[in-house]
Formats: structure tokens, C-alpha cells, sequence
């Protein structure tokens, strides 16, 4: 009974050996041990473009199919690795709420945004060219008469920003970003 006992306790302390040599072979290979950071997005917050839209609440009034008058918000979301965007306004067609996640390229020429809100079914990501100064942004939209492509275009206009959507090439509405008093 004693050998038996013995030997269960061999086999236990080979194990043991065996597991600390394998989880330390293990650790080495793994890029999350001894406390090490993954690689992380690049923050977005020292962008010329997201300080000036971040800088201000803005009041919004949009003009073209639709007419109406709102606030946007814009924040920084996911430890500053993206740009958050609050749209609400009441108009001709009564409230809209929209909530667009913008996400910057690694090389900062390039963003695209989905963008949800209280009249479409699904999302829409839109992707293009970015500067300083705004961005043209492009997706493929679904329409009562079938997909077209779509833009919105964002430019700095003297202490705000001019929003302007197109679809299939004929322009929907007007935004105009004042800073909120």
C-alpha cells in the first residue's frame, strides 16, 4: 500500500514538473504574459479634424427633402481609438436620432463611419478620403428603386461645418454645424 502510495506521488510531481515547463513554454510564446500591453489602435484625439469637431456641442439645421433643427455631439469612444457622433433633430418629418462610430485608418488618410438611426433598418458604413479640414465619405444605399451610391461630405466652414448628402448624384440635404451657445 505504501509503494502504491509512493508512486502516486511521483506521478503527481512528474506532472506538476511537466506542466510548469509546459505553461512556462507556453507563456513565453504568448504576447499577453508577464503583463505586456497587446498592440493597441492608434489614438485619434491629437487629429486636426476630431479637435474641431470634438471641441464643441454644435447646433445643426438641415435643409432639402427634409427640413430641421438639432444638436450634434461628438466624443471620443474606445480609449480615443475612435470618434463618436450624436445627431438629434426634429423637423418636417418629426424626430430623428442618429449615432455614427467613425474609425481612422492606420496611415490618418482614410475613415470610415457607420452610421445608425431611427429610419433605417440596418446600419450603413460609409469609407473614404479624410483631412484636417473634413472628409468625403461614400457607401453603397439602399433605396426604394434599389441600391445607389451615396456621399456625405463634411467641410470647415468659417467656426463650423457644412454637412452635405448625395444620392446617385443629386444632393438630399444641407447640414449646417454652428458651436451651440
Amino acid at each position: 500500500m505504501r509503494r502504491n502510495w509512493l508512486a502516486m506521488v511521483a506521478v503527481a510531481l512528474v506532472a506538476a514538473a511537466g506542466g510548469l515547463v509546459t505553461g512556462r513554454a507556453l507563456a513565453e510564446d504568448d504576447p499577453m504574459a508577464g503583463g505586456a500591453a497587446p498592440p493597441s489602435e492608434p489614438c485619434i484625439d491629437g487629429n486636426a479634424l476630431v479637435k474641431s469637431l470634438t471641441a464643441h456641442k454644435w447646433t445643426t439645421k438641415a435643409t432639402g427633402m427634409w427640413n430641421s433643427e438639432g444638436t450634434v455631439f461628438f466624443r471620443l469612444g474606445a480609449g480615443k481609438t475612435l470618434l463618436v457622433e450624436e445627431y438629434d433633430t426634429k423637423g418636417d418629418l418629426g424626430p430623428f436620432s442618429g449615432l455614427g462610430v467613425f474609425k481612422w485608418a492606420a496611415d490618418g488618410k482614410t475613415a470610415s463611419v457607420t452610421w445608425f438611426d431611427t429610419m433605417s433598418p440596418t446600419p450603413t458604413t460609409f469609407t473614404g478620403p479624410v483631412s484636417d479640414t473634413g472628409f468625403e465619405l461614400s457607401s453603397e444605399m439602399p433605396t426604394p428603386e434599389g441600391p445607389t451610391t451615396g456621399v456625405i461630405k463634411l467641410v470647415k466652414k468659417d467656426a463650423g461645418f457644412e454637412f452635405t448628402m448625395t444620392a446617385a448624384g443629386q444632393l438630399v440635404m444641407t447640414d449646417v454645424y454652428t458651436p451651440a451657445k
